[in-house]
């Protein structure tokens, strides 16, 4: 199995001081993902690429806007086994930048440490094999 390895757009989101906000350590990845948020009468999907993921969240870069404290669920295009199918969160803020919309998402129900070490896993597998393929 070949996972999407298109790059991401980094961010970073210091404090008004400079100093890392973040709780959770984040595991960088490119998975190519399915979105929809999570409202009757919303049936519209559009794709992203998930960047980075931790046990608490993801940052999600799409060609669509994203709102603060909008809910929706990602689910993966190619599954994993292991991880839920779908995975619920809240926008927690949204920027533009190259004309796509860069989003932290903070997960309703965070990652088990399977769940987290098997989407890590898979992506070192991934990563690993198209090294070998660029020797």
């Amino acid at each position: 199995m070949q996972e999407q390895n298109t790059p991401c757009v980094e961010e970073s989101l210091p404090d008004d001081g400079g100093a890392e906000r973040r709780s959770f350590e984040r595991h960088p990845c490119s998975w190519t993902v399915s979105c929809y948020t999570v409202l009757q009468g919303d049936s519209s999907r559009w794709p992203g690429t998930i960047c980075n993921v931790s046990s608490g969240g993801i940052s999600l870069v799409a060609c669509r806007p994203f709102t603060q404290g909008e809910i929706i669920a990602v689910e993966l295009v190619r599954p994993i086994d292991g991880l839920r199918a779908k995975l619920y969160g809240r926008i927690q803020h949204a920027i533009t930048e190259g004309g796509v919309w860069i989003a932290g998402c903070r997960f309703l129900k965070r990652l088990s440490e399977e769940e987290l070490k098997c989407l890590a896993a898979t992506t070192a597998v991934l990563v690993e094999r198209i090294a070998r393929g660029n020797e």
